[in-house]
C-alpha cells in the first residue's frame, strides 16, 4: 500500500480574477465563486447566475456570507484529509465547524 500525504493549498485571492467551485463531500458542485472587486460573488451552481451571497478574505479565512450578511461558512488553510480531491484547496466548514465540502479550482 502506498503512503498517502495530507496536503494544504493557499486560499484564493479575489484580485487575481479567477473562479472557484465549492463541492459537497460527494464531489458535486454546489456553488461557484466568481471574482468581483475585492470579494467573490457566490452563485448557486455552475451554469446558474443567481447570486446567493459573497465571500471575503478575513485574515487567514475565506468567509462565506448569505445575501442578508449572515456567515454561512468559512474556509481556511489547513491540512486536508488524505482522501480529499486532488484539486481541493481547502475544506469549507459551516459556522459550527462541521465540514460541508471542499473549495476547488473552477
Amino acid at each position: 500500500m502506498a503512503a498517502s500525504f495530507a496536503n494544504a493549498q493557499t486560499l484564493p485571492v479575489p484580485e487575481r480574477g479567477k473562479s472557484y467551485v465549492v463541492r459537497d463531500l460527494s464531489g458535486k458542485a454546489i456553488e461557484r465563486l466568481v471574482s468581483e472587486n475585492a470579494q467573490f460573488r457566490i452563485v448557486a451552481a455552475p451554469g446558474q447566475e443567481r447570486r446567493t451571497g459573497w465571500a471575503k478574505r478575513r485574515g487567514t479565512q475565506l468567509v462565506f456570507y448569505d445575501e442578508a450578511g449572515r456567515v454561512t461558512g468559512a474556509a481556511r488553510q489547513e491540512l486536508l484529509p488524505p482522501d480529499a480531491p486532488i484539486s481541493a484547496m481547502a475544506t469549507v466548514r459551516d459556522p459550527l465547524g462541521n465540514p460541508i465540502g471542499f473549495l476547488t479550482r473552477y
